[in-house]
């Protein structure tokens, strides 16, 4: 990966996770980062320094950033999913 790109992706893990895959699409890990680590799900989960997740970004030919939802925001989504269900039941009722 191009030290651009791969310093681009570094600073997109702070509000993301990333889906990297290689060349043949197999998804090598799922990487995230907080204020002290790196982290990545392969089937356990593993502290990486940076250094680690620049050897990881260099295998990776393909990734997928994932928002990072925060408890606030899945509230939000529940809120409004209850308003549309209670629009829905109430179209449904009159029906």
């Amino acid at each position: 990966m191009i030290l651009e790109i791969r310093d681009e992706v570094l600073k997109q893990l702070k509000t993301n996770y990333a889906l990297v895959r290689d060349e043949d699409g197999e998804v090598l890990c799922l990487l995230w980062r907080d204020d002290n680590w790196y982290y990545a799900l392969f089937m356990e989960h593993y502290n990486l320094t940076k250094d680690n997740v620049d050897e990881l970004l260099n295998k990776c030919s393909w990734l997928a950033f994932i928002p990072v939802v925060d408890e606030k925001a899945k509230e939000q989504y529940k809120k409004e999913l209850a308003k549309a269900e209670a629009i829905t039941r109430e179209q449904v009722d009159k029906l």
